[in-house]
């Protein structure tokens, strides 16, 4: 099986990552922190923080969120925890109410409206519009799977399948376009395109894209070979994306600890 340029390209990337250095003992990238870019980290990451990336919690697992984000902390948070108590409350009109005003603040963090959005569609309200808010690949590698997550708002998260976790929180022109090009055609798939509107927890040998709309989490996958067609909108989306990766990786590496 020959495998494309673009997964090579990756590959070259992932094992270039494996030397970058740390600074810390603890995972980045949480939503209280707003690092411009964080080195590597070698340790296991928490399935908790990698099911943060995609989302996709329920109302009650929000609750728990942001029950834990507004302890000593008054932030969009205290707002969240007042529409999640409404809607465990079932008082729907007030919680919609809540949700919407955290939904359709576009300086709110994206996963903040995607989680927004969840408590809105539990109650029976749709988005008129689907946007997509994250764009996440998972990539099979050496056994294990990489990720990669990007956002609306030009910010990504990169696990290397070693465990090491890069952040990018910044905005380059580079990076911005190449993101803002990513996301107008994840618009285009999520239109057009039959996707399966169920998060799957099982690793396999493709290429996994998850689109974060504001209607739900959809996923396809993607043969590595499949990804060759330059006019097919998940190829240029894994191309860009190596590119993302690219720069990540490379910017990880200047600003690792001596």
């Amino acid at each position: 099986m020959t495998r494309n340029l673009s997964f090579l390209l990756w590959y070259l990337l992932i094992t270039a990552a494996g030397f970058i250095g740390c600074n810390s003992d603890q995972p980045v990238g949480t939503l209280e922190s707003a690092p411009v870019v964080k080195d590597s980290i070698k340790t296991k990451v928490p399935d908790e923080f990698i099911d943060l990336l995609f989302a996709d919690q329920s109302i009650q697992q929000l609750d728990n969120l942001a029950s834990a984000r507004t302890i000593g902390n008054k932030s969009i948070w205290t707002d969240f925890l007042s529409a999640t108590q409404l809607a465990l409350q079932h008082k729907n009109a007030e919680a919609i109410a809540a949700f919407l005003v955290i939904a359709d603040d576009k300086k709110n963090e994206p996963r903040v409206r995607l989680w927004a959005w969840n408590g809105l569609r539990s109650l029976g309200v749709r988005p008129k519009q689907v946007g997509t808010l994250g764009l996440i690949l998972e990539v099979p590698q050496q056994g294990s799977t990489e990720l990669l997550a990007m956002y609306a708002d030009r910010s990504a998260r990169y696990i290397n399948y070693s465990g090491m976790v890069v952040v990018w929180e910044q905005h380059e022109h580079k990076m911005d376009s190449l993101m803002g090009a990513s996301f107008k055609l994840a618009d285009q798939i999520v239109a057009k395109q039959a996707l399966t509107h169920e998060r799957s927890h099982v690793r396999t040998d493709k290429v996994r894209f998850s689109f974060l709309t504001t209607d739900g989490l959809m996923q396809a996958e993607k043969s590595i070979d499949a990804l060759n067609d330059p006019k097919d909108n998940f190829t240029r989306i894994f191309a860009n994306s190596v590119q993302v990766l690219s720069e990540m990786v490379n910017r990880a590496k200047t600003t690792t600890k001596e």
